[in-house]
């Protein structure tokens, strides 16, 4: 297969000007072919990656690229895919701007004697006399043709202005230029830039009559028709000190199942036949896929080393232990670490059947949205806002615990003897004895409705994936399972991307920011997209809120000590979940930050992990460590 063919077969090709004569420029080597970056950031970002990636393709073909830097575009500014005028920027950020794009190319392609050429449209654009140029290549375009073209149409209604209006006269003299003195007789470009790309190949013919041609290329587009490259954050951008190669690694093994093979055809080097087996694949194995496409994005971005690195930082804290660690952004929605563990090396699929030592069970289920674990005591904070919302009486209560607690003939163990305590000394102590009486005074009933309306069982969709559910029914069942109800220990069940959410709900006031893995956009040469913070609804008063984050922050204080997050203040319960057949309890976390800088709310399992307090603690303590020096924030 040939380099032209393999470009359709990727899904990379959308318009093209002459096919045949594209056809055979390229695939026998013959395309001296040009791609603009325009510098309007001091690094390039996920909307540039397709376009350096078809240029290091095209030049492992023997064809010639031409990276045009725009300094002299930049002066003016793409109106495509804009609804306003861009900022105005000097000429010193310009060239700092370029020059930071010149070593990040250098990545991906090979510049050199013969080999491709980076050139800056201000060493001619600001040479021009305006006049002149009037004179020589005015005649040459229709005002009602540009018009006509996407790119200004979508801005007439809000107003075009006569700035913008002359950078498809730019463009065009950019290849223009470039067409008679280095014989550039070819430009690539993002589907958004078809007109300007025809005003090109148009003052050439006319000028000229010669033919030069055009190619666009597909726009990466999520599965939801959203363009991809952008978080909470900002944009995903090539530059480690902007966007972290973890960072990097986790955008893009957070995307979609919908959309991870169409990446990896589109943006790897992998060959063509292994894609197409990994066409049938499904369920589980598609968590492979993300783990083969952020690794291969990762190794060309930052070098397989940091590749290396990234993957393994993801599993560091667990330590190789099942589980499942989670951090998102309450305020944004933006999930910052989602980590599954036991994972693999995708170049080494374990063979599930010839492994007797139980390392890899469970491999191919991503914990985090297909999972649902018996919380433990981390309910306790779920029975605790029902009381507060509840029972009008009920900080003033208090519940005497004896080292257990009976339900008519049956006992409820607690792991102390705690005396009489307050609703609050007993999320302290997290104390069986007393939330058995919650659990009791508030009834089975209202648990339900209140676990409905926190929406701890309900499934959560973000980025086209729906989790598990989570369960909780106390329908006719005795009063001491509607006990360990409300302890977290009878049939509970709750996914913990779920929980997670809840706990941004408390830090939030009531209500959050929705989670999703990747809210995509791009610019440059594809057009931007804004991603939008969505709220949840309101599950809880601010009142009920504002006491369950004092309370928890008292826990944290207590039990786990603020040493344990140095510079965070943060609320947090940890729990402790029998799961029976002899093993070992799992171990739960599940908190938040109540920090403006850094609002995170976090969620631990460690499967047959023991006590949440010394084995989930320092794995969330290592993990926001992280996430603060990442510079993550708000």
């Amino acid at each position: 297969m040939q380099i032209y063919e393999e470009l359709k077969a990727r899904g990379l090709i959308a318009q093209v000007t002459d096919e045949e004569e594209i056809r055979e420029l390229v695939n026998n080597g013959k395309a001296t072919f040009y791609i603009g970056f325009d510098p309007t950031a001091d690094s390039l970002h996920v909307g540039h990656f397709m376009a350096l990636c078809l240029m290091k393709r095209l030049q492992m073909a023997g064809n010639r690229p031409i990276a045009l830097i725009g300094g002299g575009t930049g002066y003016i500014g793409d109106p495509s895919g804009r609804t306003d005028m861009r900022s105005m920027m000097t000429p010193e950020t310009i060239q700092h701007n370029c020059d930071c794009f010149k070593k990040q190319m250098e990545r991906f392609i090979e510049f050199g004697e013969g080999k491709a050429l980076m050139l800056n449209n201000a060493d001619w654009l600001l040479k021009l006399n305006y006049i002149e140029l009037l004179r020589e290549v005015g005649a040459c375009f229709s005002v009602n043709n540009m018009l006509r073209a996407e790119c200004y149409k979508q801005r007439m209604e809000k107003g075009l202005s006569f700035l913008e209006f002359n950078y498809m006269i730019m463009q065009s003299y950019d290849f223009y230029h470039m067409f008679q003195t280095v014989g550039c007789n070819m430009q690539f470009g993002g589907d958004d830039q078809w007109s300007n790309m025809l005003g090109g190949t148009e003052l050439i013919r006319r000028k000229l009559g010669k033919d030069a041609y055009a190619m666009t290329i597909t726009l990466l587009m999520n599965s939801e028709g959203k363009k991809m490259g952008k978080t909470a954050s900002g944009a995903v951008w090539l530059d480690p000190n902007k966007t972290s190669p973890y960072d990097f690694y986790q955008y893009w093994r957070n995307v979609g199942d919908a959309d991870v093979l169409k990446c990896i055809r589109m943006l790897t080097f992998l060959p063509l036949e292994q894609i197409d087996e990994m066409d049938t694949w499904q369920g589980s194995q598609l968590n492979t896929a993300k783990e083969i496409l952020a690794f291969e994005l990762t190794k060309l971005v930052h070098g397989e080393e940091e590749a290396a690195k990234a993957q393994e930082a993801a599993l560091e804290a667990l330590d190789g232990r099942k589980g499942v660690v989670a951090v998102y952004n309450y305020k944004t929605g933006e999930i910052l670490c989602a980590v599954s563990s036991p994972t693999y090396d995708p170049d080494d699929v374990p063979d599930l059947e010839d492994d007797s030592t139980g390392e890899y069970d469970g491999v191919y289920m991503n914990r985090m949205t297909q999972s649902a674990y018996v919380p433990g005591s981390i309910f306790k904070v779920v029975t605790t806002a029902a009381a507060l919302s509840e029972i009008d009486d009920i900080e003033s209560q208090t519940f005497l615990c004896e080292g257990s607690y009976w339900v008519g003939g049956d006992e409820v163990v607690c792991e102390g003897t705690h005396g009489e305590v307050t609703i609050r000394q007993a999320l302290m102590h997290s104390c069986n004895s007393a939330f058995a009486q919650i659990a009791l005074e508030l009834g089975p009933e209202t648990l339900m409705k209140y676990a409905e309306q926190f929406q701890i069982t309900e499934p959560l969709s973000f980025d086209g994936i729906t989790t598990a559910a989570g369960h909780l029914d106390l329908t006719d069942v005795a009063d001491v399972n509607v006990a360990w109800g409300g302890i977290g220990q009878y049939t509970d069940t709750v996914n913990p991307c779920r929980f997670m959410t809840f706990m941004g709900q408390i830090a939030g006031g009531g209500t959050a920011a929705e989670p999703y893995l990747v809210a995509s956009a791009s610019s440059g040469m594809l057009s931007r997209y804004t991603a939008r913070t969505r709220q949840t609804d309101r599950v809880m008063s601010t009142a009920v809120a504002a006491t369950l984050q004092e309370m928890m922050h008292y826990n944290v204080v207590y039990n786990y000590g603020e040493e344990s997050f140095p510079d965070l203040y943060v609320c947090a319960k940890t729990g402790t979940a029998e799961v029976g057949g002899g093993l070992e309890p799992n171990a739960t976390f599940a908190g938040f930050t109540m920090d403006e800088d850094y609002p995170l709310a976090f969620v631990v399992v460690v499967e047959n992990g023991g006590y949440g307090r010394s084995v989930c603690v320092p794995i969330i303590s290592q993990v926001l460590s992280a996430c603060m020096e990442d510079g993550i924030s708000g």
